[in-house]
């Protein structure tokens, strides 16, 4: 995509993103990233009927040259530093939304979400399930709670479930960062509750 004509810019990319997402499967042969990293069409066509790209080419060159001078491999950056920059990334535009209703579906201030951990206490092998998961901010810090006090995150299981399709997936992504086996379902918790089917 970095190499590609400005033209074919938005085309690349939206090819690559669409390859990694069917060739990321888990053991059951079940594409792990499809609808989720895959949710924005790169190469949609502008709104006003104009025939530019709805995402400027020359946009994306700049993130990519931007990107591209960074080294975001494991060995250099952690899950803990990833993770904790798109949690980062998420609050900022929460704050840049406050005046419309948009933000409080998928994130929940950090402070409050601190004290309901603090006070569940989560303990070695539970289960931690959120009915109405948004961004997954309540999964991520039952297991830094973890990882604070039993020195490891990954000692309760974590399961959410949430109804908007792009925060179910920015909400997989998030847990992806953050390098957590959480298993986040899509659907409406009243409607469809799937808690009882993640259950073993």
């Amino acid at each position: 995509m970095r190499d590609a004509s400005p033209d074919k810019k938005n085309e690349k990319l939206n090819k690559a993103v669409n390859d990694i997402a069917d060739a990321n499967v888990d053991r059951d042969g079940k594409a792990v990233l499809k609808g989720v990293i895959n949710t924005v069409r790169w190469n949609e066509a502008a709104p006003d009927g104009s025939g530019s790209k709805k995402l400027s080419p020359d946009v994306l060159s700049l993130l990519v040259s931007y990107l591209d001078a960074v080294d975001l491999s494991n060995k250099n950056a952690s899950v803990d530093v990833l993770g904790d920059a798109y949690e980062y990334l998420i609050k900022r535009f929460a704050d840049e939304n406050k005046g419309g209703t948009m933000a409080g579906q998928f994130y929940t201030p950090q402070e409050i979400v601190d004290v309901i951990v603090r006070y569940l206490k989560p303990q070695k092998n539970i289960t931690v399930y959120d009915p109405t998961c948004g961004s997954g901010g309540f999964l991520i810090n039952a297991a830094k709670y973890c990882k604070a006090e039993y020195n490891n995150s990954k000692t309760i299981r974590l399961f959410g479930q949430e109804d908007v399709w792009n925060t179910w997936a920015i909400a997989n992504i998030n847990m992806i960062l953050h390098g957590l086996d959480a298993r986040i379902e899509k659907g409406d918790t009243i409607l469809d509750p799937k808690n009882e089917k993640t259950k073993s």
